[in-house]
């Protein structure tokens, strides 16, 4: 579940995905969500990714990589928006990793037509511990916004750290937060915590 409070607004919203591991060290996730927008989170979301493992000789700095490719769909009361990310996931030594993510956003709004934009992610995870792994990641990118909130165009950079807590086997504690500077001198901070059940 993920709540929001915005420009006075509140909205809550559910989710949830399955994933099948299929031939080949490749697998695909679908997932979906749905709850209260109050115009400042999405009434409704899909999302389709299908992913495929490489192993690389131990000995090489790059001893694998996770190729995989993204697509999601989601409606706002005054939009439409699909995106679709290629991503790269590659494994170094001591179990750290790096991931790089491309994104083209389509966005589309009554009367005002439709437009595409870019967007990057670079993370790093490093391990601090036998049970935490932190992050910390860079983003940027050009969105179309039309809500309570977020009008028109602009182009944001956002830093974040982050941190994912083992707190039994199968299950994870994890949280983040994120500055992003805008265009106009507009600025944001977020933060969030969930929690991973894996079975």
């Amino acid at each position: 579940m993920r709540y929001d409070c915005r420009a006075g607004l509140d909205a809550a919203r559910w989710s949830a995905g399955v994933t099948r591991t299929l031939a080949g060290r490749a697998w695909v996730t679908i997932a979906g969500s749905a709850g209260r927008a109050s115009g400042v989170v999405s009434r409704g979301e899909v999302a389709l990714e299908y992913g495929r493992g490489l192993t690389f000789d131990s000995r090489r700095p790059v001893r694998g990589v996770e190729v995989t490719l993204h697509a999601r769909r989601l409606w706002f009361d005054a939009a439409d928006v699909v995106t679709l990310t290629p991503g790269a996931l590659f494994y170094l030594p001591r179990d750290w990793t790096v991931s790089v993510s491309v994104t083209a956003a389509r966005s589309r709004f009554p009367e005002l037509g439709t437009a595409w934009r870019p967007a990057s992610l670079t993370r790093l995870n490093a391990p601090i511990g036998a049970r935490v792994v932190g992050q910390v990641f860079v983003a940027s990118g050009t969105e179309n916004f039309a809500l309570a909130d977020q009008i028109g165009r602009f182009s944001a950079r956002t830093v974040g750290a982050g941190v994912r807590i083992q707190v039994a086997d199968g299950k994870d504690v994890l949280g983040y937060v994120a500055r992003q500077a805008r265009t106009q001198g507009r600025t944001q901070t977020s933060a969030g915590m969930g929690y991973v059940l894996r079975f």
